[in-house]
Order: C-alpha cells, then sequence, then structure tokens
C-alpha cells in the first residue's frame, strides 16, 4: 500500500490514480481536510476524490482543525 496527501482539488489526482493502479495498488491511506470542508465546492471535491479512490481499500485520516473552531488559532 502507499500512503498519498490530495491537496483541496488537486489536479494530481487523476494522474496518481492511473499510476498507482499500474504499479498494483490496492491499499492506500489518504487524508481529508476537517478545515477544507468550509471551502466552496467542498463537498464537490470530497466527493471526486472518493470517486477516483474507489478501486482501492482506502484508510481516511481526518486532519486540520478549521482556525474558526479550535480553542486558539493555530498554525503548524
Amino acid at each position: 500500500g502507499l500512503v498519498q496527501w490530495f491537496h483541496f482539488e488537486d489536479p494530481r489526482l487523476d494522474d496518481a490514480v492511473a499510476w498507482m493502479k499500474r504499479l498494483g495498488v490496492t491499499n492506500l491511506r489518504t487524508g481529508l481536510s476537517w478545515a477544507d470542508s468550509f471551502r466552496p465546492n467542498a463537498l464537490d471535491w470530497y466527493d471526486r476524490q472518493m470517486e477516483a479512490l474507489a478501486d482501492f481499500d482506502v484508510t481516511i485520516t481526518f486532519c486540520f482543525t478549521p482556525e474558526h473552531r479550535g480553542v486558539m488559532p493555530h498554525h503548524t
């Protein structure tokens, strides 16, 4: 398996999926940003990403608390 993060509306998604299939990858770990869920078109991006990754056994990590939801503003 592989670990691959796709940034919001990442233009490399389709190429990366094609390469992973060529390489015989079956297990994929990726992340979804909670902060990105507040961007315009976020649900469309999440749907597109999950549809593109449908042929893999995907493990999701949820990351990045939105600044306005945190106890205090913080950036790492």
